[in-house]
């Protein structure tokens, strides 16, 4: 009789947890024409932990985070690792609000934070933060492709709400193994060993479910925002097979670290590999990244190229790097004459602002950032104009006091100054710029981009050496 009233218990208590789990669904839902080439289908997903716990837990850690990053002065203050991030933050963020029509009133925000350590998260609400080991030469680079894989990966948990979905099984967890031991009336030590396994049974941390679903969706995220799927893959690739436990250093065991809260086995490589024919057109769909972080339409696009001029973003671009030797070894290896050597310098560096995530966009996302937003930006394009000068804010600061703005204008100008300056000096920007420029010099001077190459690994050699 006593072992029916055992199993009388636990039955019962499993019904409560049934009756909570049919109480906790709801309906993944996307937009309207969400689902036209969809990797990832909508579903019925068990969710017990309110959104609004969710998102309150979310934004004090965020907030308390970002305290502390910005008292160690490590938040944002790498310009180009900064603005780096938020070419691909922006619009992964872009790609998710079309998506997702619940994350538009998202309290959406990204930095970048000077740890070292490689990592990404996306917290519930769209709290992003990518740690600064992540884009050392060792793991991803400056690759924005690669960066995107891994923060569309994180954002996915949190559109997904991964993390209620955890958090409502804790609670489960908890309440059974309480009911139970209840119930059988054991002892506090074997109720806690209870608890402790119905916790590890219904909460593995590395969830395979949970990662699948993250690199499905990720890979359609990322590709929705104009990135390039096949790139998905590799990153994974890189990480599980050039970063393996056998790998030296510091920077690799962070990555190892990184790895085993995202397994990545063959299964999984596999199965994204299958998934690469489907996400490819989505890619050719998805709103690229011109000019700036965001798709803009055709008057913001005129906007900016005035507030570039206004700002010396032009052709003046190409003076901020003030390598005259450059020029020299383009001249020579071209058999052209210094003067036409540096025009055709000036040249590709403005050109290269057409190329997807190139250095002269990252330049103008800056100028953007900075100045907070676009009525702003042409208020200041406009003074500018009135001053009747060739000489742009960046090369000349002074003439924003000059400029006539509200205090609050002139302090946001000053401030995109501030960051565009930050930005350009930074090496590397400098490298980006040149590799950019080698590309877009080589379509019809090769001889011209060997020499760039060349002048460029020269300057990485010694950086190595330093």
């Amino acid at each position: 009789m006593a072992g029916w009233r055992k199993w009388g218990a636990m039955a019962g208590g499993a019904m409560v947890v049934a009756l909570v789990l049919a109480g906790g669904l709801e309906k993944e839902r996307r937009a309207e024409g969400g689902a036209d080439g969809a990797l990832l289908k909508d579903g019925w997903r068990i969710r017990l932990a309110s959104a609004r716990v969710a998102e309150e837990i979310s934004a004090r850690s965020y907030a308390q985070r970002m305290e502390e990053y910005s008292a160690k002065g490590t938040l944002d203050n790498l310009p180009y690792a900064t603005e780096l991030v938020g070419s691909v933050a922006e619009p992964l963020i872009v790609a998710a609000k079309t998506l997702y029509p619940q994350t538009r009133d998202w309290a959406w925000e990204w930095h970048l934070a000077d740890t070292g350590e490689v990592n990404a998260y996306c917290m519930p609400g769209g709290r992003m933060v990518v740690l600064s080991g992540l884009l050392s030469d060792e793991i991803l680079g400056d690759d924005r492709d690669m960066l995107a894989t891994i923060l569309a990966h994180e954002v996915s948990h949190a559109i997904l709400q991964h993390s209620r979905e955890a958090l409502g099984r804790a609670g489960v967890a908890q309440g059974l193994a309480w009911t139970v031991a209840k119930s059988l009336k054991i002892g506090a030590l074997r109720e806690h060993e209870m608890i402790k396994g119905l916790k590890s049974a219904l909460l593995d941390p590395r969830s395979r479910m949970r990662e699948s679903e993250a690199d499905v969706l990720g890979l359609e995220l990322m590709a929705r925002a104009g990135f390039d799927p096949a790139k998905a893959v590799a990153t994974w690739e890189r990480m599980a097979g050039r970063l393996s436990a056998r790998a030296q250093g510091k920077m690799a065991q962070r990555a190892i670290a990184f790895l085993s809260d995202h397994p990545s086995d063959s299964d999984r490589l596999a199965r994204m590999r299958a998934l690469q024919p489907k996400a490819v057109p989505l890619a050719a769909k998805g709103k690229r990244w011109e000019w700036t972080v965001q798709g803009i339409d055709d008057r913001q696009a005129e906007s900016l190229e005035k507030a570039a001029t206004a700002f010396g973003l032009g052709a003046g671009l190409f003076s901020v790097t003030e390598h005259s030797e450059v020029t020299q070894q383009v001249a020579k290896a071209e058999g052209i004459a210094p003067k036409a050597a540096a025009a055709e310098l000036e040249k590709a560096v403005w050109d290269t602002g057409l190329s997807q995530g190139g250095a002269v966009q990252i330049a103008l996302s800056a100028m953007l950032r900075g100045i907070g937003g676009w009525e702003r930006l042409a208020r200041v394009e406009q003074a500018w104009t009135r001053l009747g000068t060739t000489r742009g804010l960046y090369q000349e600061p002074a003439l924003v006091a000059r400029l006539d703005l509200s205090d609050d204008d002139r302090a946001h100008t000053f401030n995109a100054v501030k960051r565009i300056d930050g930005t350009l000096r930074a090496e590397g920007f400098i490298a980006r710029l040149w590799r950019d420029v080698a590309a877009e010099i080589g379509k019809t001077r090769p001889k011209a981009a060997a020499a760039l190459r060349s002048w460029l690994d020269g300057i990485n050699d010694g950086r190595a050496e330093r």
